[in-house]
């Protein structure tokens, strides 16, 4: 048996011209791979069944520096503390809405970077675009749940994370459909929560998917900024950014280990909010709860960012993150916190109403003004704009 940390130090397999290498990296025979390996720290590109390009991890990124030790072979190891202990208990969580294209990709993906006895829940809000029925038909080893209408994605993914736990999941990585791994990034969050047993709550350097070196989010400090959280790094170029492992205030959903200590103590995700901000509420009620949010710069991911709800500067991102962030405050909020949100999301919405609607974006601007106004007043979520 292969260790978790053996794994992370052996040569990584570089083979494109077999598909489908299961095999460790140092005995590649099964897939008569004779390519070259990459020696720690000069990093890697996942390899696995083909894909489309979009949901093959390191899509336009050639350029990118390495920042991880090193990648391996799919099932290169099993997860593990070493010889004769036993195996970590890894359960991984998708919430697909509509989504049957990118939920496929995102699927594909984790099968050919995860080890075969990781296990991935598959939670479907009520697609009618025949999500279901691909998901089972393409990717049969995946444990899909129906919910019977669009519960959101905090209520969507609890549906997962009480099934992972009950099927004795000692850890439950958090996963965006949008989103891509490589072989190396779940053992890179274990690692770091192997070494760090008492922080529970795990994240990664996320790029953005199309770009060669301009980061996402590399985990998020909460204070003044719009909609309160800064994502670190955020449309930045990664060259010499954040390659520290360090304690941050929140973390993504869009790729969370959680250890199941976390879970049984702070409880699921709050279902009060619909889509967006519900991680921030997770990882502050876990920090109030002695537990730690830890970034580690060697976990590399990439989001597309698109989502159910456009992305970007849609009406629909734009109501639902300005509702959350109110909604957040309300719980968490401090003088700093209430004071940037006034000031960046109240005083100046004029002006940012005014440029939203020079570059034809007003719309977006009317959301997220209406998504204030609600989150005060104290009323239900419009859910009927995730459906426009």
């Amino acid at each position: 048996m292969v260790g978790l940390r053996d794994a992370r130090r052996a040569p990584a397999c570089v083979c494109t011209r077999q598909v489908g290498c299961r095999g460790p990296p140092r005995a590649c025979a099964p897939c008569a791979c004779s390519g070259p390996r990459l020696a720690p720290g000069e990093g890697s590109r996942s390899v696995g069944r083909p894909a489309p390009d979009v949901y093959r991890f390191g899509h336009g990124a050639a350029a990118r520096p390495a920042v991880r030790p090193n990648a391996r072979c799919p099932d290169a190891a099993v997860f593990s503390r070493g010889e004769g202990a036993d195996a970590l208990s890894v359960h991984v969580v998708v919430v697909n809405w509509n989504g049957r294209d990118t939920t496929l990709g995102c699927l594909h993906n984790l099968r050919a970077s995860l080890p075969g006895d990781v296990v991935v829940h598959v939670v479907d809000n009520g697609s009618t675009d025949g999500s279901v029925e691909a998901v089972r038909q393409t990717h049969s080893w995946a444990r899909v749940h129906c919910n019977g209408a669009n519960l959101g994605f905090a209520a969507g993914a609890n549906v997962g994370i009480r099934a992972a736990l009950e099927d004795g999941a000692e850890y439950v990585f958090l996963h965006n459909n949008d989103a891509v791994v490589d072989p190396g990034t779940l053992p890179a969050l274990l690692d770091a929560a192997e070494r760090h047993p008492a922080a529970g709550l795990f994240g990664g350097r996320i790029y953005h998917q199309r770009s060669t070196d301009v980061l996402w989010c590399c985990g998020v400090r909460m204070g003044w900024a719009p909609n309160l959280a800064h994502l670190r790094g955020h449309q930045r170029p990664g060259a010499g950014r954040f390659l520290q492992e360090e304690d941050v205030d929140s973390l993504t959903g869009c790729g969370l280990l959680v250890h199941k200590d976390v879970w049984e103590r702070v409880g699921l995700l709050d279902e009060s909010w619909f889509v967006y901000v519900e991680d921030a509420d997770f990882c502050a009620r876990a920090r109030k709860a002695g537990f730690r949010c830890v970034y580690v710069p060697t976990a590399i991911m990439e989001h597309s960012g698109a989502g159910s709800t456009g992305g970007g500067y849609s009406p629909g991102r734009k109501y639902l993150t300005a509702y959350g962030s109110v909604l957040f405050l309300k719980r968490h909020g401090t003088f700093k916190l209430w004071s940037g949100f006034v000031m960046l999301d109240v005083v100046l919405w004029p002006a940012l109403m005014l440029v939203s609607a020079l570059r034809g974006r007003g719309s977006s601007a009317l959301a997220k003004g209406r998504g204030i106004v609600h989150g005060l007043l104290g009323r239900p979520v419009d859910r009927g704009v995730v459906d426009r």
